[in-house]
């Protein structure tokens, strides 16, 4: 599985840049995706395991905001992220 979007250009790991279709944009923060709680480096693939059965396979994947600037200023605040499942 790959996760990736345009990155935050605070370079912090695992945060994408906030979607700049709004004029009310939020300031301050980004969006990090988390894999069992730990920050994903976009765009290297993850390998989340195998199953034998048929059934339901959950993937423990996370997001939250996360601040990237000294101070945050009110607005939207949406992402956009890529989810590529590759099957073996």
């Amino acid at each position: 599985m790959t996760l990736d979007g345009t990155r935050h250009s605070s370079g912090v790991t695992g945060v994408l840049a906030l979607n700049s279709a709004s004029t009310t944009v939020a300031t301050g923060l980004g969006l990090q995706l988390l894999y069992k709680n730990t920050a994903v480096a976009l765009g290297t693939p993850i390998a989340v395991g195998t199953t034998t059965s048929s059934g339901a396979y959950n993937i423990d994947l996370t997001a939250r905001y996360y601040q990237t600037g000294a101070k945050v200023t009110a607005g939207q605040a949406n992402s956009t992220a890529t989810f590529t499942m590759t099957y073996n």
